[in-house]
């Protein structure tokens, strides 16, 4: 009967030593990253093509199992969204997607296509070349008028203007250029 509160005092401190260590360690777990509830993480990796074409926001990160995220494709000047693909695809944008695994997904970016339209005044009168066609929205192209025997290239007309011949025409939207000759 002498050894019973010896015991009793051990049994007590030992609930407290036990109590202090389990109070270790959900501390340690929220300072370490995290509790024993938090969620697994997975990551988002984005990425745009042609180089230069376009961007993804977000650009990609770490995110929590099940989280929701948009994603948006921009595109650069001269430049329209084509579609997703990687662990997405279709033509929606913006997206947004379950974060349920790890991710990587591609924007692509097309260039715009222009028309230019190119004609003479009075047909017999001479010749425009390129002939009229589609190019590519920043691109430049050079437009020549060649008269016909007996007459003499004047002046331009419409997206372009003056007596400069070649001329350059920026392509950045639709564009249609006359040109006229003289006798």
């Amino acid at each position: 009967m002498v050894y019973t509160p010896a015991i009793t005092r051990f049994g007590r401190a030992m609930k407290n030593i036990n109590a202090v260590i389990a109070l270790f360690l959900v501390l340690s777990a929220v300072f370490i990253g995290g509790s024993a509830c938090s969620k697994p993480t997975v990551l988002l990796s984005t990425s745009a093509t042609p180089c230069g074409g376009g961007t993804v926001t977000p650009f990609g990160g770490t995110y929590q199992k099940g989280d929701s995220v948009t994603l948006v494709a921009v595109p650069a000047k001269y430049y329209s969204f084509s579609g997703w693909s990687g662990d997405i695809s279709g033509l929606t944008n913006p997206v947004t997607i379950e974060m349920n695994s790890n991710k990587n997904i591609v924007a692509s970016f097309a260039k715009i296509l222009y028309s230019l339209q190119t004609s003479v005044e009075r047909q017999g009168n001479g010749t425009v070349d390129p002939k009229s066609g589609s190019y590519e929205a920043g691109s430049t192209v050079e437009v020549t008028a060649f008269p016909e025997t007996g007459y003499r290239f004047d002046h331009w007309s419409g997206s372009a203007t003056g007596t400069t011949n070649p001329v350059s025409v920026l392509i950045d939207g639709d564009k249609a250029v006359t040109a006229y000759f003289i006798q």
